[in-house]
This record gives structure tokens, C-alpha cells and sequence, in this order.
């Protein structure tokens, strides 16, 4: 029933509902209101989306992520328009006015229903803090340990293909870097952040600590933070703290703020409570995902340290700083255990194609499923999935395997489908979310106490004890027909910045 869900939060896409008893969330798409028709609507949200989204989410991603110490599951929830009238209802009385723009989709049948990740710690129940509340399900006891959720968009290590030279200024640079020097050149004066993936990926956490102060300095979509399921740090809150004349001084009060909301809970405000919180970060980040026993991962070949062979030029290789012991950093980067960092540069190296390449294969193979219905199925990008093809295709391999060639025909398009799928996957992680919670257990838990398969045990630099889940979210697909507009978009980017410095330099 609607009025079992209320307004959470939204995004550029979708919007996002909990339920009362805070257990579940529930997310629909949105369009603007100046798109009236229903045929337009359907460009935005489509009357199938979220049909789409869970056929490739079960039978692709989920197959991917089995075997996993990860939560990600989520599933389709059937809804009516009368459904759809009342929670617009509920969310106009408690958005902001700057989303007044945007409607609930009223032509989709489904809505994704998923857990609320931010309570996924076990085995301590959500506690009633004095500064935040949160609803907690009547069967849970009180404890005295709050939780904390940090919710990362880390972006990939992606380095595009520029169709011309690139200029001085744009070489050996991830495209995320790229991006926003495109932003600050189209929008002189605003604020972007300093953050490079490259800096998370690195496995090396001095690095790591930089990127995730550069993510607080400047959040923006990246990162944000809740204890007991109730938002302390975003973009939006440091916007009402920090004056639009701070400048030079807006990391430092932005730290300072994460500090303040933070310490009360997880450290002291003063001496090094952030950097101790951070390691913990650092040390969940780099926690082994794959489970000892149990249903294998159906994905079992991933490419080390992938981010360390590229060396952005925005990222931060000189680092020094003391709180860091090299004995940390050597161990972390002599670990043989998959972490979800390196489980994602592996994914986000198949989409290491030229954009051209992307371009070609896929006329390619529209040309020739037209031509031959028959063998449209072996080329097909969307539902029904194979499964087995999409899994074989998504391997891993390298793409130095003879796909690149367009001689010949036949079984070709079929391979031009595997390397497009292996994009499409590929894309489907690249703006996912990371949800990081920690628990500090009890001074009585012991390391033998059992726990729930995704949770880990770690411990800080300081000697705190926490329970630590970590789960992944957003993993959209993008429709094959959209493939080119993506492609487009980047190309544009590219286009931009080089056709920019190549002017300065004329």
C-alpha cells in the first residue's frame, strides 16, 4: 500500500522512496512535466524500463555478483497508478523546490524494490541516538552501537581514445578528470571536485585517504553520509554551511563540518578521529569479496591492479603523510584477495574500446540483424538474455583476441556482439554506488562470534573493532539503442577540450 512508503530522495533519474519500518526502499523513474504525451515519456522512462532493468539485472549482473561478500539484490515490485498518485502526493510535500520540475512516471506497471543498505550491518540492531533517529522494526532491540553509512560513487579509471592527438594538457588523463575540466570550461566560477578515481583505485592508502578528503572537500553527486539511516554530510548540506565567498577556505570547512557530524559517533573532535575513521573506510574498501565456500563466482579471472599500468596526471603520487605506516601500504598492495576496488577496474576495463570501434560494430550489427532476422537472437543486446553469452562474453578476457577485425562476415557480428556486450556491462558499473556501513562491536564481541555472510570483521589504525557490509547499487544498463548517443556524448566531450587548447595554442 502507498501509505506504507514515504519520500527518501532523489537523483537526476529516479526517484527514491522507504518504507515505514525503514527495511526497504523503493525506486521509480521521473520525467519532466513538459513532457505531456505518453510516446515522449516513453523516451525518458519507457513503459518497460523497469521490466528491462530486472531481466538484466537477474540474469546478467546478479550472475556476475554470485558468490560474492556483497549485498546488491533487488526485485520488481508491481504497482498501479493510483499507487504512483499518492506517493507524488507524499513527494511534493517533502521535496525541495528545485526538483518541482520533474513527475513520477505514471506509465510504468513496476517499481524496484530493494533492502535499505544503510541498516545492513548484523548482528547489532539500529540504536536510537540522541542526535539521530531513525524507525527501527519492532522485533529489534536496542543497542548501543549507532551506524554509520558512507555511500561512494567511485567512478572508473577509464582513459577514452581521442579520435585526433590529443594536446599537451589533455594526455594521460582518466576520462573523469577529462570531464571536469569540460565542466569548468562550460561553467566558468562553479565549484568541481579535485577527486581522481585513480587516486581510490590505487590499493594504496595514503592515495585512498586523499581521494575520499577530496570526495568531503567537494561531494557533489560522489559521496555522502548517514547515521542510523539519517543524512549528516551531502552537497546540499555543506551548500547551506559553507558561504559562496569561502574560496581557498571551502575544503578546509568542509572537513572540518565532516569532522563535527562524524566525531560524536565515531571518534574525538579533536587529534586524528577522521584519518582513524578513514582507514576504517580504507580497510573496508580493501576487505576480500570473495566468500570461502559456497556457489563460485561465475566471473573467476579478474585483472590486478589494472589502475596502477595508467597514471592519471591528476591524481596524487607524491603523498606524504606520517599517520600512514609503509608496512600498511605494502601489505595492502602485496594482497592477492579480490577487493571490490580491483573487482570493479576489472569490469571497467572492457570498456576500454575505442569509441569509433563501439560506433562500427554496432551499425554493424544492426545492419545485419536486419538483413538476417533469423540470426538476430546471437546478436541481440537486450532481453530475453542468454545468459551463458552474456557471462562468456563478460569473462574477462583480454581484447587482444582478433575481435577488432572487420574482415569477413558471418561469425564476426557475433563476436562484434560479445565485445558490445562486454561494453554494455561494462557501462552498467561505471556509475554505480558503493554503501559502506560500520558498526563498532561491542567490547564483548569476540572474533569467533559468527556473522552474517556478507559482514566482515576489521580494525583501525586505532584498534577499534567494527562490523562492516558492503554493498553496490545503481547498476543500470543502458538501452542498446542508446549506444550511440553515449558515444556521441563522449566524443563531444574529447571534441571540446581538445578543439579548446588547440585553440589557446593558435
Amino acid at each position: 500500500m502507498a501509505d506504507e512508503w514515504t519520500y527518501r530522495e532523489e537523483g537526476n533519474n529516479n526517484v527514491v522512496f522507504t518504507s515505514i519500518n525503514n527495511r526497504s526502499i523503493l525506486r521509480l523513474p521521473k520525467v519532466p512535466k513538459v513532457k505531456k504525451s505518453k510516446e515522449d515519456r516513453h523516451v525518458y522512462a519507457g513503459h518497460d524500463a523497469i521490466n528491462e532493468e530486472i531481466e538484466f539485472l537477474e540474469n546478467v549482473v546478479y550472475k556476475i555478483l554470485s558468490g560474492l561478500r556483497l549485498t546488491y539484490r533487488a526485485e520488481r515490485m508491481a504497482i498501479t497508478k493510483d499507487f504512483i498518485r499518492k506517493l507524488s502526493t507524499d513527494m511534493n510535500k517533502r521535496r525541495s523546490l528545485q526538483n518541482n520540475g520533474m513527475d513520477l512516471d505514471d506509465t510504468v506497471t513496476y517499481a524496484l524494490k530493494m533492502p535499505n543498505f544503510c541498516n545492513a550491518v548484523v548482528p547489532h540492531p539500529v540504536v536510537h541516538h540522541p542526535t539521530y533517529s531513525t524507525v527501527l522494526p519492532a522485533d529489534h532491540h536496542v543497542a548501543d552501537k549507532p551506524i554509520i553509512s558512507i555511500e561512494l560513487r567511485p567512478k572508473t579509471c577509464y582513459f577514452p581514445v581521442f579520435d585526433e592527438a590529443p594536446c599537451e594538457q589533455l594526455k594521460d588523463r582518466c576520462f573523469f578528470c577529462l570531464v571536469q575540466m569540460y565542466k569548468e570550461l562550460k561553467h566558468p566560477g562553479t565549484k568541481h571536485t579535485r577527486y581522481c578515481p585513480c587516486d581510490l583505485y590505487s590499493g594504496n592508502l595514503k592515495r585512498m585517504k586523499v581521494a575520499l578528503l577530496e570526495l568531503i572537500a567537494c561531494p557533489q553527486r560522489y559521496l555522502s553520509a548517514r547515521i542510523n539511516d539519517t543524512v549528516v554530510y551531502s552537497q546540499g548540506i555543506l551548500n547551506k554551511k559553507i558561504p559562496c565567498n569561502a574560496n581557498g577556505m571551502r575544503q578546509k570547512l568542509a572537513t572540518d563540518i565532516f569532522k563535527e557530524v562524524i566525531s560524536p559517533v565515531y571518534g574525538n573532535r579533536d587529534g586524528n578521529g577522521l584519518d582513524v575513521f578513514l582507514d576504517a573506510i580504507c580497510k573496508s574498501l580493501l576487505s576480500p569479496i570473495a566468500t570461502s565456500g559456497g556457489e563460485k563466482s561465475s566471473v573467476g579471472h579478474w585483472r590486478k591492479n589494472n589502475s596502477q599500468k595508467r597514471r592519471c596526471v591528476g591524481a596524487h603520487y607524491e603523498v606524504t603523510d606520517s599517520t600512514y605506516r609503509d608496512d600498511d601500504v605494502k601489505e595492502i598492495q602485496n594482497s592477492s584477495e579480490t577487493n571490490i576496488l580491483s573487482f570493479l577496474d576489472s569490469i571497467s576495463s572492457m570498456k576500454e574500446i575505442p569509441v569509433a570501434l563501439v560506433e562500427s560494430m554496432h551499425q554493424k550489427i544492426t545492419d545485419h540483424a536486419i538483413l538476417h532476422p533469423c540470426n538476430r537472437q546471437n546478436v541481440s543486446l537486450s532481453s530475453p538474455y542468454n545468459t551463458k553469452e552474456w557471462l562468456r562474453a563478460s569473462g574477462f578476457d583480454s581484447f587482444s583476441n582478433g575481435f577488432c577485425s572487420f574482415d569477413g562476415v558471418g561469425r564476426d557480428h557475433e563476436k562484434f556482439a560479445d565485445i558490445l556486450r562486454k561494453y554494455i556491462v561494462a557501462r552498467g558499473f561505471n556509475c554505480c554506488s558503493i554503501i559502506i556501513t560500520l558498526q563498532k562491536a561491542n567490547l564483548s564481541s569476540s572474533s569467533d562470534e559468527p556473522l552474517d555472510g556478507s559482514t566482515v570483521r576489521l580494525t583501525d589504525s586505532a584498534g577499534n573493532v567494527y562490523h562492516s557490509t558492503l554493498s553496490i547499487l545503481d547498476l543500470y544498463k543502458d538501452p542498446a539503442n542508446q549506444i550511440q548517443k553515449y558515444c556521441k556524448r563522449e566524443r563531444d566531450v574529447l571534441y571540446f577540450l581538445n578543439n579548446h587548447f588547440s585553440n589557446l595554442k593558435t
